[in-house]
């Protein structure tokens, strides 16, 4: 299915726009909903292109994910733009044919047109910071300093720059601070917890400038705070100088900040770098220039509010025309130009500007933006439309600059993914990443052409449009032969028929109709494969599964022990670890877990090492998380009473008690009357081997334990709590189970009732009786025996232990933990079964639930 890592996937620090601004892909759960177990991302809407006729489109993204670290190739174009993915990540180009076509980053070379998409125009709509905050922020950014104490420094010899400093914070802020100027005469300071405290609120941190970035407050805000914040950032740290407008920093991540924020507005900058200088400026600086076209789309849009830097600006735009330049060009669209303008030519209507405009592109084998805008004009006004004429239009009006690549490194980084359905693309980095999907690598790996649709696709209002579009992706797709079809969410269309409960249903079976005759009807060999994703394989019409049409599934099962312990590795990376932490015990301790559950594993504990203060994440911090994840965090304000905690204590001392008795029962490794989630305490156990079967004696040994609370209550204090609710429900369930499914009850192997399900829902909704009124109540005896037989059982070994069950209890009064080693230090006589890896199993305790509701 594609080599490991195959897939789109880019570095954690690569910029997205999106509908809540400018998020580094890393953070996106930070700032939307992400479900940790599905990976679906809520509220994410992300900017895009469609690539034959282009169009600009926003389209809701439906997964992210984290990838971990994988191998990666990093791409610097010569415009200064960079992105760093995995080999088999592809990128807009327009390739030699004049069309825009996906790439990865494996196939790339250098020289290759790649797509810058520009003049987005896609904000955030934070509130946190105003206008004029930014422009102050802005400052402070380029020539501030925030690193002593309660002073806010500004360094500036500009009057206009210090009056706004000034008069913005005596506006709003009273009298409460105070006001002064720095030993070197030109730092402006203010002295004031308050004034630095609300910078801090909004992203401004006391960082070198090396570690600078713009803060998120900016990155997220309406388009005029942004502005507003590129004002003060270009007031101070900017410049023009002969043709260029300019701004430089030693900050990587703001260089990279600024050129989004600018790309948003539609100015395309350029960046060099210039290493180090000298060993007095051992950083390399990263210098954006802005000049051509875009230097009047920074007058209009952005600008200088420093007087003496827009007058330079304005005078030199007043004297010079910035219209065609050698580098806003589009590369390899000169042929289908000439071929327009001769057919104009022959029918007399151009004339001499245009003719040497065309012998200018011949001769070049490129044009400029101006001079391309003017070619369309001419085509417009001439009525020259037609298909080659609509694309050129449509690539003008996509807003994209091409720029060379100019060097490719190859290295190894933590990447992460977006899903986006339908257009399958989204905005990286001010590049056009795509949404490769499984079955995309699989064609990749095929080298064949491929062909995508979602189920809920194909379904619309009107009634036939669903099985046309099926004809039209089957026709489309054998005209490519060989190819591959996948179809996303394959059970929006192909639930099993004649089991459809709205008026809706005859046109879904019309559709899924037309793809059953496609995929096995009178045609042969047409040399397509077919694939198609579903989480929900249960509802699927049996026509669709049988051999001839999809008749291989691939199932991905829960890790086991080996691929546990990998996937831990994998998310353990950047997190420093003890030297003696035991990853295979965690792995151990952790069977059924999915990789969100080992990655949540993993963040628990950096986060309990990280509040006790701890430099690194020790072996007792990932066995807390565990029993997080599993049973929910320690509820510190459920405090029992001394009575509640000693019951506690004798119910899960009697529930190990028993458990460590029989021999056909799993292994106690943990003991606590800790409260957690809804539990008062639990035993946790883990049973001796991985196994898929079980016997009638481990059962009934599961049944004792189950009780063994119970009994233990009704020994010690001649009554019985609440705190035993849920292991009778379990315990009766079971025991159910065991007559009814399992035919282990002397009423013989027999299967009890037959269960109707949900067709659509996949659920089971009743129980059909197909046994009489006399044999019911032979099932009730049958359970009443099993649970009274366990009983019975775990009654007698409570009694037999009776001092030991009080040792156990009274220890655990006293530390409320007990482990599995000291647990086998109490109980000597019995002989404790070694723990290995599988899933570990609960009795919980629902201690006194009403009584502490009340409390």
């Amino acid at each position: 299915m594609g080599n490991p890592g195959t897939g789109k996937c880019i570095t954690g620090n690569s910029l997205i726009f999106t509908n809540k601004g400018l998020i580094e892909i890393k953070n996106i759960p930070k700032y939307f909903s992400v479900d940790s177990k599905t990976n679906r991302v809520y509220g994410a809407k992300l900017p895009t292109i469609t690539l034959k006729n282009p169009k600009n489109k926003i389209n809701s993204a439906s997964h992210w994910y984290d990838l971990g670290e994988q191998k990666t190739i990093k791409i610097i174009l010569k415009q200064g733009l960079d992105l760093e993915g995995t080999p088999e990540h592809p990128i807009v180009v327009l390739n030699k044919k004049g069309k825009l076509e996906f790439k990865s980053l494996k196939e790339l070379k250098k020289n290759d047109f790649v797509a810058i998409k520009f003049n987005t125009q896609i904000f955030g709509s934070s509130k946190d910071v105003n206008a004029d905050r930014a422009y102050i922020m802005g400052l402070l950014t380029g020539d501030g300093n925030l690193s002593h104490s309660s002073r806010i420094g500004l360094t500036s010899t500009d009057t206009e720059i210090v009056d706004s400093f000034r008069n913005y914070i005596c506006d709003n802020y009273g009298e409460d601070f105070k006001v002064g100027v720095a030993s070197d005469g030109i730092t402006q300071t203010v002295t004031s917890w308050k004034i630095k405290k609300d910078l801090y609120n909004v992203g401004m941190l006391a960082l070198l400038s090396y570690d600078k970035t713009i803060p998120d407050t900016i990155l997220q805000a309406p388009k005029e705070t942004a502005i507003a914040f590129l004002q003060g950032l270009f007031d101070t740290d900017g410049y023009f100088e002969r043709y260029n407008v300019g701004y430089a920093t030693i900050s990587k991540n703001l260089s990279d900040q600024v050129m989004m924020l600018l790309l948003n507005l539609g100015i395309v900058s350029r960046r060099r770098i210039k290493n180090k200088i000298n060993e007095n400026h051992p950083n390399s600086v990263y210098e954006i220039t802005i000049s051509g076209t875009s230097l009047k789309r920074f007058k209009e849009t952005v600008g200088f509010r420093l007087g003496r830097k827009q007058r330079l600006l304005e005078e030199y735009l007043a004297n010079h025309d910035t219209g065609n330049t050698n580098v806003d060009l589009f590369p390899y669209i000169t042929n289908k130009i000439v071929k327009q303008w001769i057919k104009l030519s022959k029918r007399k209507l151009s004339n001499s500007h245009f003719a040497s405009l065309i012998d200018k592109i011949r001769n070049r084998g490129q044009i400029s933006r101006n001079s391309f805008r003017e070619i369309l004009t001419l085509f417009k006004k001439c009525k020259n439309k037609n298909p080659t004429t609509d694309y050129l239009q449509a690539l003008y009006d996509a807003n994209l600059f091409f720029s060379p690549v100019e060097k490719i490194e190859n290295g190894q980084n933590r990447v992460y993914d977006f899903t986006v359905p339908k257009h399958h693309s989204f905005i990286s980095n001010g590049l056009i990443s795509h949404n490769t999907l499984l079955a995309r690598a699989v064609a990749g790996e095929s080298n064949v052409p491929f062909f995508s649709i979602a189920g809920s696709e194909f379904i619309e209002m009107f009634v036939g449009v669903g099985s046309s579009r099926v004809r039209d992706l089957f026709s489309t797709a054998k005209k490519a032969a060989p190819a591959i079809i996948f179809i996303d969410e394959l059970d929006a269309i192909g639930r099993q028929r004649g089991a459809g409960f709205g008026g809706g249903h005859d046109e879904r079976e019309q559709t899924l109709n037309q793809i059953l005759v496609e995929m096995d009807g009178f045609e042969r060999d047409t040399k397509l494969i077919v694939c198609a994703a579903t989480n929900r394989p249960d509802v699927l019409d049996p026509a669709l599964l049988r051999p001839g049409r999809f008749d291989r599934r691939v199932v991905l099962d829960m890790p086991d022990i080996n691929d546990r312990e990998d996937i831990l590795k994998i998310h353990c990376r950047g997190i420093p670890l003890s030297p003696n932490l035991n990853l295979r015990e965690v792995a151990e301790r952790t069977p059924g877990f999915s990789g969100a559950d080992l990655a949540n594993v993993v963040n628990e504990a950096a986060i309990l090492a990280t509040r006790r203060n701890k430099q690194q994440v020790f072996q007792q911090e990932f066995l807390e998380s565990i029993e997080k994840v599993l049973l929910g965090p320690e509820r510190k304000s459920h405090i029992l009473s001394s009575k509640e905690k000693e019951i506690a204590a004798y119910h899960e001392a009697g529930h190990a008690l028993v458990s460590s008795s029989l021999s056909e029962a799993e292994p106690v490794r943990k003991i606590s009357i800790i409260s957690r989630g809804m539990a008062a305490g639990y035993t946790l156990k883990m049973p001796s081997e991985e196994r898929k079967i079980k016997t009638k004696s481990e059962f009934l040994a599961e049944l004792a334990t189950l009780l063994g609370g119970y009994c233990a209550e009704k020994l010690k204090f001649g009554e019985i709590t609440t705190g035993a609710a849920n292991d009778l429900e379990r315990a009766s369930e079971l025991a159910r189970k065991l007559v009814k499914e399992y035919g282990m009850s002397s009423l013989g192997p027999i299967s009890f009732g037959e269960k109707d399900e949900l067709t659509f829902l996949g659920k089971e909704i009743s129980e059909q009786r197909n046994y009489s009124e006399k044999v019911a109540a032979e099932i009730d005896k049958e359970v009443a025996k099993f649970i009274k037989n366990a009983e019975v059982q775990a009654r007698k070994i409570l009694l037999k232990k009776k001092k030991l069950l009080e040792k156990i209890a009274q220890v655990l009064i006293e530390k409320e933990t007990i482990e599995r080693e000291e647990f086998e230090r109490l109980a000597k006589p019995i002989k404790l079964k070694k723990v290995e890896k599988t899933k570990p199993s609960l009795q919980k305790t629902r201690a006194l639930k009403v009584k502490i509701m009340r409390t």
